[in-house]
């Protein structure tokens, strides 16, 4: 590795954060914009539906340790199959109970598991802006 461009788990945890929450943010404005558009054949809302259960998968699954207690395991599995009952079974308002889950997750994370301040305070915007962008994108698709 080279010296002059060292390692930096911070800095890797942030890059993957922002690159997670671009697709959140580009997904939202596109249906918000363009929601006839549909690039192989699917459209902008479909996508986010996908990658918000994908990406909800997921940090449920970050929340697994050897060591963790059994109900924050079973918690966490409750939260992904609600997320994915959720898309098929009530669509029109996926948007609203994908940010409620992404929300217990960050809950969950901070209480159950050792992280910096700088880690939480980088999920809690993340997870913000996640939030914002589906109840935003809920907006649009009420009756």
């Amino acid at each position: 590795m080279n010296q002059s461009t060292p390692f930096s788990p911070s800095r890797t945890v942030a890059a993957l954060t922002l690159a997670g929450i671009l697709p959140f943010l580009g997904l939202g404005l596109l249906h918000t914009l363009m929601p006839d558009w549909q690039p192989l054949g699917i459209s902008p809302l479909s996508w986010l539906a996908g990658y918000s259960l994908a990406i909800a998968s997921f940090m449920a699954g970050t929340l697994w340790r050897p060591d963790q207690a059994p109900g924050v395991l079973i918690g966490s599995n409750l939260l992904t199959l609600c997320a994915w009952v959720l898309g098929v079974w009530q669509p029109v308002l996926w948007p609203m109970g994908m940010a409620l889950i992404f929300g217990a997750i960050y809950l969950t994370e901070r209480q159950v598991l050792k992280r910096t301040e700088n880690y939480l305070r980088l999920r809690r915007r993340a997870t913000g802006t996640v939030i914002a962008c589906l109840l935003g994108v809920q907006l649009t698709v009420l009756p």
